[in-house]
């Protein structure tokens, strides 16, 4: 994904392509943040166009035997 008031600032993977050329792709269970029809993958401790995401997961919840339930909650800045 490119954002034109993101620049050149911000820096790239290596062996990543352009940002203007990525397709994003989103692998695991995380969910997505849409701002403006832009997505942003909310993967804890990455940064995308100075979106900065982290999560903390609250006490786990027993609802049957060997099965158990938490709240994940998300913290997302953006550091513009």
């Amino acid at each position: 994904v490119y954002f034109e008031q993101c620049g050149v600032a911000n820096p790239t993977r290596a062996n990543y392509p352009a940002p203007r050329l990525m397709t994003p792709t989103f692998r695991g269970d995380y969910p997505v943040l849409n701002i403006g029809g832009r997505i942003f993958g909310l993967r804890s401790g990455e940064a995308i166009c100075n979106i900065g995401v982290t999560y903390a997961d609250g006490e786990a919840i027993v609802t049957c035997p060997f099965t158990y339930k938490f709240v994940r909650t998300y913290t997302v800045i953006d550091w513009c």
